[in-house]
């Protein structure tokens, strides 16, 4: 998995990895998306060209995995070239106080996996809709989301992790397909079930 931070090195060590099938030389993989003048310069040029990417797409995706979204606001459609959205793609958006605009995701079949956190307490968003196909949601995807009403688990999903939806007090409603292989138990954990609604299809 790409999981982008904010250092040269480890960006390098994530991109190389993700890439290892196609070469073993590290260096070569990253000149491949970052051009780094200078040592001293090599934060602030990934920066830069995180910076750059954004204006051109918000949905900044390396290789079919959407590594960033922070430029995404109110209601967004996760592109279809999109096979995996990496850990805190969008979680990202809450660091230094920008607050996440996101109020709707509608997440499609071709997104084979929901990396942890992806959108951990993106506080703003209300509506999750995820068309599964085989579809993985890891751990923590949605947790947090305080302002979370309703939950639509659709199609295939292989399986739904630890604590995916916990911590999202506002949700009232999830309707959940019945091809779900696995979901943990406590997906849901750590919110106030009195009230929420949940629809299950009949075998």
């Amino acid at each position: 998995k790409i999981k982008l931070v904010k250092t040269y090195d480890k960006v390098c060590e994530n991109l190389a990895n993700y890439a290892a099938a196609q070469t073993d030389d590290k260096d070569r993989v990253c000149s491949k998306f970052i051009i780094v003048p200078g040592v001293n310069d090599r934060e602030e040029e990934i920066e830069n060209w995180l910076e750059n990417t954004k204006k051109i797409n918000p949905f900044v995706a390396l290789n079919g995995v959407l590594i960033d979204g922070s430029a995404c606001k109110g209601e967004i459609i996760i592109p279809d070239y999109v096979h995996e959205i990496a850990p805190e793609a969008f979680y990202n958006l809450t660091v230094g106080g920008n607050e996440c605009s996101i109020t709707k995701v509608t997440i499609p079949e071709t997104v084979k996996e929901i990396g942890e956190r992806a959108f951990n307490s993106c506080k703003s968003l209300d509506r999750v809709i995820v068309n599964g196909d085989g579809t993985i949601i890891d751990d923590y995807a949605f947790s947090g989301c305080e302002n979370l009403r309703s939950v639509s688990l659709n199609g295939s999903i292989e399986s739904v992790g630890e604590r995916v939806f916990s911590y999202c007090s506002s949700i009232t409603t999830v309707n959940i397909t019945d091809n779900i292989k696995s979901i943990d138990s406590f997906a849901f954990g750590k919110n106030s079930v009195s009230n929420v609604t949940y629809t299950i299809p009949e075998k």
